[in-house]
């Protein structure tokens, strides 16, 4: 029995102290006071020699008994000695040892009961349909992650497009393409309400324009590549082609809107002017236009650039890493009721 190398307190050390001169007993003792086998052997010839052996009731002759058993019991009679100041100071002490053997004991069913108990949990997750479902959704999302992972060399995919932060972004391309152009459809239209929800929409088809523009051109190589599927490639034109439309049909929207008010105010210093002809403001149609469709095809710009970093230039690397992180997210809140009681 290791002793703990620390200093006792007062109570302690009369039993430390009785307990180091017990251990102190020398095992091998027990080894000497066993007979040799030759002496052995001599002495049972002896035993014999006398025509007659009595065994008890433990199979044990009186040569055995005074040979083998007395030479060990003398060994057993020494070490209680030796003991025995040690078993004194402990017999107090046994009700707190047997306490702590109780306890033991106790710790011991509670972690039993406690395996039971965590198994009985996972068993219920795992019989539950939906989570089967969602480990077999997660086991096909991760394998498609890493074979694309591994397509890539490995790196982190970029997934800005999918952050919200982006979104908000292209509705500020959106916002501003507003501010551009409500003064102009104001004065088109002379209603605040047509104005408002014109601008509106223009501001949305621009954010799109950018988003389809920006990404296309960050992923040209793999939309476009000879490695395309020809339908795959199909819906990427067509997503290049309604980009475009809706690039077109905002910068048409404004221009010609610009275009007619700029007229009307022309058209409104044609007649007499109290204050002379020098009074007059030059207006110049095509100018304005200009400098209207320069602003937009400005927010067009922006957007793009946005798009172009936002996006990763693998679609299928980043569209298997998104899923990856949503069906892990998924998976996470699942197990979270079960670990929480584990």
């Amino acid at each position: 029995m290791p002793l703990r190398a620390r200093t006792a307190p007062p109570a302690e050390a009369p039993l430390l102290a009785a307990l180091e001169g017990a251990l102190r007993f020398p095992l091998s003792r027990a080894a000497e006071a066993q007979p040799a086998p030759a002496l052995l052997r001599e002495r049972a010839l002896e035993e014999a020699a006398f025509g007659r052996i009595v065994v008890d009731e433990r199979g044990l002759t009186a040569g055995m008994r005074l040979n083998v058993i007395e030479p060990q019991r003398g060994v057993l009679v020494a070490w209680a000695g030796e003991r025995k100041e040690f078993d004194r100071l402990l017999a107090p002490e046994m009700p707190h040892v047997r306490a702590l053997e109780k306890i033991e004991q106790e710790i011991a069913e509670l972690v039993q009961k406690r395996d039971a108990q965590i198994e009985r949990e996972k068993n219920k997750l795992e019989s539950d349909t939906r989570y089967q479902q969602i480990v077999a959704r997660r086991d096909v999302a991760k394998r498609r992650f890493d074979l694309k992972s591994a397509e890539n060399g490995q790196r982190p995919a970029n997934l800005r497009g999918y952050h919200w932060i982006y979104v908000i972004a292209m509705l500020c391309i959106g916002v501003a393409e507003w501010l551009i152009n409500y003064d102009t459809f104001f004065q088109f239209f002379e209603v605040p309400a047509i104005a408002a929800g014109a601008t509106a929409i223009l501001g949305l088809l621009l954010a799109f324009a950018a988003h389809g523009h920006g990404t296309l051109l960050r992923q040209w190589a793999h939309r476009f590549g000879a490695h395309r599927p020809d339908i795959e490639r199909g819906a990427d034109w067509r997503l290049l082609a309604f980009a475009t439309f809706s690039l077109l049909l905002v910068l048409a929207a404004a221009g010609a809107s610009r275009y007619e008010a700029v007229a009307r105010i022309a058209a409104g210093q044609s007649g007499t002017n109290l204050l002379g002809p020098e009074a007059a403001i030059v207006v110049h149609p095509v100018r304005e236009v200009l400098f209207s469709l320069l602003a937009n095809v400005g927010a067009w710009a922006v957007g793009v650039f946005l798009a172009y970093f936002a996006h990763d230039s693998d679609p299928d690397f980043m569209d298997a890493a998104q899923e990856w992180r949503i069906v892990e997210q998924i998976y996470a809140r699942r197990r979270w009721r079960t670990e929480h009681e584990i």
